[in-house]
């Protein structure tokens, strides 16, 4: 269901001869880009294979679940939903307690769409 989901796509428009001045900066980005592309983990080896489209849509599914087993059984959100508090473990430092700049971060990121 998510490739069908994703299976829409658009090639990203080139702009090639605009700008045909690259500077040292921009190559190593580049390069930096490139090795991660070729990398089979580029999240991490916890996140899975992610070397092709297909492989990180699988291993977000399989994030997914895992993070589902620990969501409370009587949970009162739909069987697809992942409850807030399990995502609000982001939001906190190597001590357990919650940092303000995490908290605005995630809640614009998670936050539901006006319409």
């Amino acid at each position: 269901e998510t490739v069908y989901l994703l299976s829409e796509w658009e090639e990203p428009e080139l702009n090639a001869g605009k700008n045909s001045e690259a500077t040292v900066a921009d190559l190593v980005q580049f390069r930096k880009a490139v090795s991660t592309m070729n990398d089979k983990y580029p999240f991490s080896r916890a996140f899975g294979h992610a070397n092709t489209r297909e492989s990180c849509v699988r291993s977000s599914q399989e994030v997914f679940d895992r993070l589902m087993l620990s969501a409370p059984s009587d949970s009162s959100s739909s069987a697809n939903s992942l409850p807030f508090s399990i995502l609000s473990v982001l939001a906190m430092d190597r001590n357990g307690d919650f940092v303000d700049a995490k908290i605005k971060s995630h809640i614009r990121l998670f936050r539901p769409d006006r319409e």
